[in-house]
């Protein structure tokens, strides 16, 4: 006789109910490597505009006539922002003049030393084309200086241009890819002026400028009012 046995129904829901939970979760946790280092967030450096380098204001014995100007002061740089810019100044009504009716573009900039040191072209444009030497104090590294001989000038640069003569002078200059040194030398046509065959002048001009002139006896210096 076959007997049937029957299940309570307790535990017949018991039963289900654990045959249709799913099996919990598992969470793997992997055991970091000693030997990598996390790679760093990266660092952005921040953007650092180099200031203007100045030179403080020097005796006029320490400057140096180069063909990269008087040095410090740069041919070919801004005004402001030359390492010379302290052996200049701008004078904004330098030459401001109701009798001679110069009352426009009356600013220039001038030497921050005694008069008759030396003198700078600067107004027309930002930086610096012209500086013209007065001075026999200013010297070239070679020792040649307003007063200097035609002798000695051919002696210290093997290299020198002669230019066009004038009435009384005679250009001549050395060049480089930073500029050019005139050196006017008179020929001893004018009487009073500097002896024959000796420097009047001295000028700096900035590279591809035109060197071939003479300013003796003329306005044409690098201050002008006109």
């Amino acid at each position: 006789m076959h007997t049937t046995r029957l299940i309570p129904l307790a535990a017949f829901a018991v039963l289900v109910l654990t045959a249709c939970d799913p099996a919990p979760a598992v969470t793997i946790t992997v055991p970091a490597d000693p030997s990598v280092t996390p790679s760093a967030a990266p660092v952005v450096s921040p953007v650092v505009t180099p200031s203007p380098t100045f030179v403080a204001h020097p005796a006029p014995v320490d400057l140096r006539i180069t063909t990269s100007g008087l040095l410090p002061l740069t041919i070919g740089m801004d005004a402001a922002t030359n390492p010379g810019a302290a052996m200049i100044q701008w004078d904004p009504t330098y030459c401001y003049s109701v009798e001679m009716d110069i009352t426009t573009n009356t600013g220039r900039w001038s030497a921050a030393y005694p008069s008759g040191l030396f003198s700078l072209n600067g107004h027309y444009a930002p930086a610096i084309t012209r500086i013209d030497i007065w001075d026999p104090v200013l010297q070239t590294p070679e020792g040649i200086h307003v007063g200097s001989t035609l002798v000695d000038l051919v002696a210290a640069y093997p290299g020198l241009v002669t230019g066009t003569p004038a009435f009384s002078t005679t250009p001549y200059w050395i060049s480089d890819a930073a500029g050019i040194v005139v050196f006017e030398v008179g020929n001893g046509t004018v009487m009073g002026d500097p002896g024959p065959d000796q420097v009047w002048f001295i000028r700096v001009l900035s590279a591809g400028s035109d060197p071939d002139y003479a300013i003796a006896s003329s306005g044409n210096i690098a201050d002008a009012c006109f």
